[in-house]
């Protein structure tokens, strides 16, 4: 059982999270192991569910960190320890240019 899984009260996480982890990282050969596993136990709409919304949030999260979509204020105080934590803020802060924004 994977650790992440016997931490969260999500159904199926034992299923759901290695696939997730495989999927992101790229492992193809766990990916194709857990998709296997994940489909024999949930059926086949379960396994292509948690696909798209693996992939979409995917693409939700690279869309906002492309566009420079700045951290709400209120979320600073909150996630700086996080943030500090996971070495986010090693990768600078995002900004974007307020005169071209306020072109629009």
């Amino acid at each position: 059982m994977d650790p992440l899984a016997s931490a969260t009260t999500v159904a199926d996480a034992d299923l759901l999270l290695p696939f997730a982890e495989a999927l992101v990282q790229g492992n193809v050969a766990r990916l194709a192991a857990t998709r296997a596993r994940l489909a024999a136990n949930l059926g086949s709409a379960a396994l292509v569910d948690t696909a798209a919304t693996i992939a979409i949030f995917n693409a939700v999260v690279k869309i906002a960190d492309a566009t420079g979509i700045p951290i709400e204020d209120y979320k600073v105080d909150l996630t700086a320890n996080d943030r500090k934590a996971l070495g986010i803020d090693d990768y600078g802060v995002p900004t974007y240019n307020q005169d071209a924004m306020d072109a629009k």
